[in-house]
């Protein structure tokens, strides 16, 4: 893992590790909790982008999730 105090912008402490987690549970059913009117949901993670969790949600519902509003992984 890199030294958190090398890595350069906003997100390096607390985004960057948790896509990191994120983007090796592809294809993974997860529960994730975060900040907001609804916090926890679940799905299997289809992507991971810049900030951006994909989950499927069920058969016809899909969802984008902030990274940054994440709290917690199950």
């Amino acid at each position: 893992m890199k030294d958190i105090q090398k890595n350069k912008g906003e997100c390096a402490c607390c985004e960057d590790p948790l896509a990191n987690l994120l983007k090796s549970k592809v294809g993974q059913f997860v529960t994730i909790e975060y900040i907001q009117s609804t916090p926890q949901t679940g799905g299997t993670i289809t992507g991971v982008g810049e900030g951006i969790l994909l989950l499927d949600e069920a058969p016809t519902i899909w969802g984008a999730y902030s990274i940054c509003k994440i709290t917690r992984v199950i």
